[in-house]
C-alpha cells in the first residue's frame, strides 16, 4: 500500500524479511537441524509456567486440563460430511 501512495517499499520489504527470518529460526531450523536459536530464557519461562494450563470439558461433561498450546481438539467433522 505504501508503494501505491508513492512511499519507499524498503520498510515493507524489511518487515517481510524479518518475519521470514523469525519463522525460519523458530520453526524450520529446530525441526531440520535440532538447533534452537530462539529459546525463551529460563527466568521468563519460570514466570509463566504455573499459568500455562487450560481447562476444557469433554462431550460427556468431564473436566480435562491440558498444557496451553497442546490442547487435544478431537477429530472434529470433515467438510461435506454427514451431521
Amino acid at each position: 500500500l505504501h508503494v501505491l501512495l508513492g512511499a519507499s517499499p524498503m520498510s515493507d520489504l524489511m518487515g517481510i524479511a524479518a518475519g521470514h527470518l523469525y519463522y525460519f529460526l523458530l520453526e524450520i531450523l529446530p525441526t531440520t537441524n535440532g538447533i534452537d536459536v530462539l529459546k525463551t530464557p529460563q527466568f521468563i519461562s519460570g514466570l509463566f509456567d504455573a499459568h500455562m494450563t487450560t481447562t476444557a470439558y469433554t462431550q460427556s461433561g468431564a473436566q480435562a486440563t491440558y498444557p496451553r498450546g497442546r490442547h487435544d481438539w478431537g477429530s472434529g467433522r470433515t467438510l461435506g460430511g454427514t451431521q
